[in-house]
């Protein structure tokens, strides 16, 4: 069962700066769970409820399995209504900037909402990677992981100086923006970078000023502008469609 040491750790894994100290994060779901699983992150324990009991594992090194009451999986739960199991995933090293294929760069992203709907889309459409800048929403915020439905376990995601990142870089960088040229007057290449900047602010200018090409959506109707995680997914599919995003 459940100790209350325990469980007084597993919720202080809803604070970033204890995520940050124990390099941990919380994830809920089965179908989130079952990502991180099959993956090759290390998942050190699965909580569970009577009645959701976690599929026979066969890793090297198992996670610790515990059951929990509804009241503590409540407790422990950032849902609405509470899932029967969750899990906990050792946070990963950062890996080496390799800008090959399409990467994703964030500029300022603060709704974790749309920042695990664009990892969730990147993924899907076959970028390699995805950069972000310091100031972009916390990829472990329990709203961000269940927006990406499990897709962070298969996408290296990275922050650092987005600006320096993107001064070091080899492949041109696309940068979205309502005043550029419309995607489908622009010749894609087989690797690049596309910027998508925060929902208020867009791309910063010392980031639009290293693009190569700023480029837009051409619209049909009326309206201000687009969602960033629904612009983005339109100019990724743009991309994946004419490429292939990933490469060979």
């Amino acid at each position: 069962m459940l100790s209350t040491a325990k469980l007084k750790y597993l919720k202080s894994l809803q604070h970033k700066k204890y995520r940050q100290k124990y390099s941990e994060f919380l994830i809920e779901g089965d179908k989130v769970v079952a990502e991180a699983l099959h993956s090759d992150w290390e998942v050190t324990s699965l909580v569970y409820t009577a009645g959701h009991e976690p599929p026979a594992l066969t890793h090297t090194k198992a996670p610790e399995v515990v059951l929990a009451s509804a009241q503590q999986m409540q407790q422990l739960s950032s849902l609405h209504t509470p899932p029967g199991m969750l899990a906990v995933v050792k946070i990963q090293a950062p890996t080496a900037l390799e800008l090959t294929g399409w990467t994703l760069a964030l500029d300022g992203i603060r709704d974790p909402g749309n920042m695990g709907t664009l990892i969730r889309t990147a993924a899907w459409m076959g970028f390699r990677q995805v950069i972000c800048s310091e100031d972009t929403v916390d990829l472990y915020n329990p709203k961000t992981i269940q927006a990406t439905m499990g897709a962070l376990f298969h996408l290296p995601v990275r922050y650092g100086n987005l600006d320096t990142l993107l001064q070091e870089a080899t492949p041109p960088i696309y940068a979205a923006d309502m005043s550029g040229t419309t995607i489908e007057k622009i010749d894609i290449p087989e690797q690049g970078i596309l910027v998508i900047g925060g929902e208020s602010s867009g791309v910063r200018e010392v980031v639009l000023q290293r693009a190569t090409e700023v480029v837009s959506i051409p619209s049909s109707g009326k309206g201000e502008s687009l969602n960033a995680a629904v612009g983005a997914g339109i100019l990724m599919w743009e991309i994946s469609r004419r490429t292939g995003a990933g490469g060979n």
